[in-house]
């Protein structure tokens, strides 16, 4: 692709993580939207307004609206696919885009079931074309910046960590399990990738779920995962607390605490500990960049698809993610562990 040309991009499903796409493509002069595929019109239209409202300056193209995908898969100008829709149709809209040859950011969880997720990642490597699920808190400067920290070894050997994301009842469809994973896969998703990012597969989960039945959403859920080098991570999540969303994530080490939550002030703490115990707290200065992590996201995407970066989530990864929230939900529903296999002595799964 000429270094002019931009890339042209079809954005399918017009509800609210479309529109928050719709927007950072908009940020990115190497982008394009040319088609927004929803049943809705009404929906079509507002994002496509929206988009052009914040081109205009740089883009006179006519932006498509249509309720069919392969109206938009049968643009040779578009180069690029973000689906945006809900988790049951992932897997088919997905394959059906790599198929025609686009690129694919898929938003998470990758697909609603694991054998779906495992047949995708064998589509995805056949047809040799990105395909990047939208793990966003990877791009967050925080949770960068805790990684970074761990792997220098600023807190020593990690060995366990508690991380929190609660908020309140976000009603909708996300209340039916036909279409929905609950928090395991939604809202918890986002700490299990990236403890999972950070420490490594998982080996080992356990957890309880309280939920008034009905309404599903209002579902509290605690899991414990053992990751294969030794790493013991704690995560809560819940739909049903009072006091609207807040997250907290805590990495404790040999040497010292790494703490973020989202509710202070200085969000970013690190507690290093002296010979006999005691130690000093060190507030982390936050990043200057104003840069929003969905514009970080878009802008790491067109680099994998335009320049041949390396993709930060890896649709192996994502799979992962998947099998581990499902296999919390099933110890949750079950009351037992779920097991992924032995640890070896070099800390690999057999």
């Amino acid at each position: 692709m000429e270094a002019a040309e931009k890339l042209g991009v079809a954005l399918v499903g017009a509800g609210f993580m479309g529109e928050i796409h719709a927007g950072t493509l908009a940020k990115d002069p190497r982008a394009e939207l040319r088609w927004v595929v929803d049943p809705t019109a009404a929906k079509a239209n507002k994002v496509a307004r929206q988009y052009r409202a914040s081109t205009e300056s740089r883009s006179s193209s006519r932006i498509r609206k249509t309720p069919e995908l392969d109206d938009a898969l049968a643009d040779e100008k578009v180069g690029a696919v973000y689906l945006c829709t809900r988790p049951r149709s992932h897997f088919s809209l997905a394959t059906a885009c790599l198929k025609a040859g686009k690129a694919v950011f898929l938003e998470k969880p990758v697909t609603f079931t694991l054998a779906e997720a495992r047949r995708l990642e064998k589509r995805a490597a056949q047809q040799q074309a990105p395909l990047i699920v939208g793990h966003v808190c990877r791009f967050f400067p925080e949770y960068v910046r805790i990684r970074d920290a761990v792997q220098a070894g600023d807190i020593g050997t990690p060995s366990m960590v508690r991380a929190s994301r609660v908020m309140g009842n976000p009603g909708s469809w996300y209340a039916d399990p036909k279409r929905s994973l609950g928090v395991p896969g939604d809202l918890m998703l986002h700490d299990i990738d990236l403890v999972l990012w950070m420490f490594g597969r998982a080996r080992r989960a356990y957890a309880f779920s309280k939920a008034r039945q009905p309404p599903m959403e209002e579902q509290h859920v605690l899991a414990s995962l053992r990751h294969h080098g030794g790493t013991i991570s704690h995560l809560e999540g819940s739909w049903a607390h009072g006091g609207g969303f807040r997250t907290r994530f805590e990495v404790s080490g040999s040497d010292g605490v790494l703490e973020f939550d989202s509710g202070r002030l200085q969000p970013l703490l690190l507690q290093r500990l002296g010979k006999r115990g005691r130690g000093s707290s060190l507030v982390v200065p936050e990043s200057p960049s104003l840069q929003s992590p969905y514009d970080r996201q878009t802008e790491h995407f067109l680099d994998v698809v335009l320049e041949g970066a390396s993709p930060r989530v890896t649709i192996a990864e994502a799979v992962h993610a998947l099998e581990v929230a499902l296999g919390v939900a099933g110890s949750a529903r079950s009351g037992k562990p779920i097991d992924w296999g032995r640890e070896t002595k070099k800390g690999a799964a057999r």
